[in-house]
This record gives C-alpha cells, sequence and structure tokens, in this order.
C-alpha cells in the first residue's frame, strides 16, 4: 500500500504532570510504530496559552511529530487520539515537497544560530575568565592611561588659579574624547 509523508500537532493537556505528558506522547509514538508509521522525528514544543478554551483548558502542551504512514492508518488513529482524554485538539496534514525544503532549511538554520550562540558563549566566558585571572592576579600592574600625564596637568594647574575656568575646560575636554 502506498505511503505518504504525514505532520502531526497534537495538543495534551497541560494540567497533567509532565510525567503524564510523556507518557501520552509515548502511547501516540508506540501506537504509530505498531500501525507501521515511520517516525521521523518528535518536536516537544512545551507548555502554551490557548488561543481560546478547548474542553475549557487555557493552556496545553503541543508536541509535532513527523512521520510516514500508510493512508488509512490516519483515520483510525485520530479516532484512538480522540477517545482518550488527554489530547485536547490533533492536526494531521500531507506533507508537500516543497514543505519538507522549507523545513530543512529552517532546522539548517536554527543549528547555524545554535552553533553561533554557543561560540558566543564560550568566547563570554573566556574573555571573563581573562578578566578575573588579570585583576585577580597580585602585583600586576595597571593598563596604561590612554591620556598622557601632560595633558591632565594643565587642567589640575587651572583648577588651582580659576575653578570655574576649569569647569569649562573639564566639560569641553569630556566632548572632545
Amino acid at each position: 500500500m502506498l505511503t505518504n509523508k504525514y505532520e502531526m500537532v497534537v495538543i495534551i493537556d497541560a494540567g497533567l504532570e509532565d510525567t503524564a505528558i510523556e507518557q501520552e506522547i509515548d502511547w501516540l509514538l508506540e501506537y504509530m510504530t505498531q500501525h507501521e508509521a515511520e517516525i521521523e522525528t518528535v518536536d516537544r514544543w512545551g507548555r502554551r496559552r490557548l488561543a481560546y478554551n478547548i474542553k475549557k483548558k487555557s493552556e496545553g502542551f503541543y508536541a509535532v511529530v513527523r512521520f510516514t504512514a500508510k493512508r488509512t492508518m490516519i483515520a483510525d488513529m485520530e479516532s484512538e487520539i480522540r477517545l482518550r482524554e488527554a489530547f485536547l485538539r490533533d492536526l494531521v496534514v500531507l506533507r508537500t515537497p516543497a514543505a519538507d525544503k522549507a523545513y530543512e532549511e529552517a532546522a539548517i538554520e536554527a543549528e547555524r544560530r545554535a552553533e553561533q550562540a554557543r561560540l558566543r558563549q564560550e568566547e563570554a566566558a573566556e574573555s571573563a575568565a581573562e578578566e578575573e585571572s588579570g585583576a585577580a592576579a597580585p602585583g600586576t600592574e595597571a593598563p596604561p592611561s590612554d591620556t598622557p600625564a601632560e595633558v591632565a596637568e594643565p587642567v589640575a594647574a587651572k583648577t588651582e588659579a580659576d575653578p570655574e575656568s576649569a569647569a569649562d575646560e573639564d566639560s569641553v575636554a569630556t566632548t572632545t574624547e
């Protein structure tokens, strides 16, 4: 019999404990494999607020399953899901080649962004470790100041002679630096 590629979104009652939610997802995956479906990916999106109440619930646990199965299995699976109280909603859609390509591109982009974020975290940790080791090391000299001593001295000399002109010089010096 002909198999098709599908994507299914299920919303499970978020009022259940995490273990109960995982048991429901495991039941679904087991049901699918027993009925000759090949599971490709399972994405657990987690608890989310519903746009409107379903079965008097305002929050649900979302999971997305991508799989390949026989067309006849879909109706039977949806009937079984409706009999289980933990499942608030389900939606099964037929995947197109264009949707598969977009999914793969998005997955590659997500991996690239995750790698960049990981590298940024490593760099930040390394620079923090370098700053800690530099500040904690006894006997190390402070880095040289960007302002030479000759520039700082005339302002100090004017401060002693005329405090008002020194304040004007300070404001000009800070705006030009």
